[in-house]
């Protein structure tokens, strides 16, 4: 079944690759629909915001667009910081029009999100380089970063849960 998937995903991906620039247009509209769609049926549903990341980056730069249409609230993740991550791979012209047209709508997706997320203050501060200068947007800051003094594995033996639980001779 996966090697099918596969097969399939490298025609697509094949087939998309030979458009050029039509490829990118279908990628934003496959992925929002793929990504969004799901979420959109079931964020409105339950009447709660939407987790938007910016894995796939362009689904982010759409989540204004289903704000303002379908009503649907949402809340940011930040992975990625883009079009820096793009200019900086030399995949985009730095300050070109593409980077510009993103940070705008980056920026619109900033403004209108419920919340937003980013894994460290770094990350924060570049996002805050795509705000003007009047605009409110709070900008909370969750590492995802383990504190590996604290947190480390433990011999079974040594685990008081799995002793608790009877896991200490099983295989788990």
């Amino acid at each position: 079944m996966l090697e099918r998937f596969d097969r399939f995903n490298r025609r697509l991906s094949d087939w998309a690759a030979s458009l050029g620039f039509a490829a990118l247009v279908f990628m934003v509209v496959l992925t929002c629909v793929d990504v969004v769609g799901a979420k959109l049926f079931l964020m409105r549903r339950r009447r709660r915001p939407a987790l938007i990341v910016t894995n796939p980056p362009l689904v982010m730069l759409a989540a204004p667009w289903f704000r303002r249409y379908l009503g649907l609230r949402y809340v940011l993740l930040i992975y990625d910081v883009y079009p820096d991550v793009l200019e900086r791979m030399g995949a985009i012209r730095g300050g070109g029009l593409a980077a510009r047209l993103w940070r705008r709508w980056s920026r619109r997706s900033l403004l209108r999100a419920e919340a937003v997320i980013t894994l460290g203050p770094h990350m924060a501060e570049t996002l805050r380089g795509h705000l003007r200068p009047g605009d409110q947007v709070a900008i909370d800051v969750i590492p995802n970063w383990a504190d590996t003094d604290f947190i480390c594995p433990l011999a079974k033996a040594d685990n008081a849960f799995a002793r608790e639980h009877g896991l200490a001779d099983q295989f788990v």
